[in-house]
């Protein structure tokens, strides 16, 4: 399953080892925003409240960066 919003796709994803569910959120970018991205990354990666999505992990591909969430 996955919803299509303004800038990317989210798609849920299961950790095979675990069988942990999470939510991937698949973002287009140019190189131009990659610091950006990074950036936010940061400031997902220091918050820590039980009302906020909590970021699991994040790739960047050439054209795309990858969150992985809660």
């Amino acid at each position: 399953m996955y919803c299509r919003g303004r800038f990317g796709i989210v798609k849920k994803c299961m950790e095979l080892d675990t069988a942990t569910r999470f939510c991937a959120k698949f973002i287009k970018s140019r190189p131009s925003q990659k610091e950006e991205f990074k950036r936010e990354i940061s400031v997902m990666n220091s918050l820590h409240h039980s009302r906020l999505i909590r970021l699991y992990d994040a790739f960047e591909e050439p054209k795309q960066i990858i969150l992985v969430m809660e």
